[in-house]
């Protein structure tokens, strides 16, 4: 063999090597660690907020789009339901996921709230300042199965996202009940039926008491998520 054809099937050795590196760098696996909270920050000028709660899961699905390499899709189902505290601190053990690195030029995140036990799907409590400067503790009962879906962004604001296997990621979804309330109509919280829940008068909303207002918060449930990498 010539030196010219020795050192042109050593350059493709080393093109085709270097192409099957490349393939595989953008295999490997990286975990994400998923947290759920709520919006805290007060609303309805001062006088709303929420402090805690829970969600339960029916059902969770990702889809990813990538710019290296193919696509990316994956859901779990909870069949008895999946009951997660809203706590900004507490990494999901049960949402332990894992995804190849690469730039996705856009990640998308849906679930739906589990209401097969007759209990609530969704509780959100916190406390509402009243005209009259009592505070009332204030509870919101989702019964229904609702599906909530968000286009994820960074830290940044922006939806093409770098996951890095050197790098923690963590995906933290944000419901924001402060903004469902806002749709109430002005005053409405201060006529509220008062209900007297472990021996405190508490604005209790569900199917049943103060429903007027409870399917007004329904109605805009699902447009308030937001879901951030970082």
């Amino acid at each position: 063999m010539t030196n010219l054809r020795k050192c042109l099937v050593v350059f493709l050795l080393l093109a085709i090597t270097e192409c099957i590196d490349d393939e595989d760098v953008f295999k490997i696996p990286v975990d994400l660690l998923f947290r759920l909270d709520i919006n805290r920050q007060p609303g309805i000028n001062g006088r709303l907020s929420f402090t805690g709660g829970y969600l339960v899961f029916a059902s969770l699905e990702f889809e990813g789009s990538r710019l290296q390499g193919d696509d990316v899709y994956f859901e779990s189902l909870f069949e008895d339901g999946l009951s997660i505290m809203f706590d900004q601190d507490k990494v999901i053990d049960e949402f332990r996921f894992q995804i190849p690195q690469s730039t996705y030029d856009r990640i998308t995140i849906s679930f739906d709230t589990f209401d097969d036990t007759g209990l609530s799907s969704l509780v959100v409590s916190g406390n509402y300042i009243a005209n009259s400067d009592t505070t009332y503790p204030i509870q919101f009962e989702l019964s229904s199965s609702e599906h909530f879906e968000s286009v994820a962004e960074d830290i940044s604001g922006n939806p093409t996202i770098l996951i890095d296997k050197d790098v923690s990621t963590h995906v933290n979804i944000q419901l924001d009940p402060v903004s469902w309330f806002e749709i109430l109509p002005s005053g409405s919280l201060d006529d509220a039926e008062l209900i007297n829940l472990e021996g405190t008068l508490t604005i209790l909303l569900n199917e049943e008491i103060n429903s007027d207002l409870y399917d007004m918060v329904v109605d805009r449930i699902d447009g308030a998520i937001k879901i951030v990498f970082e």
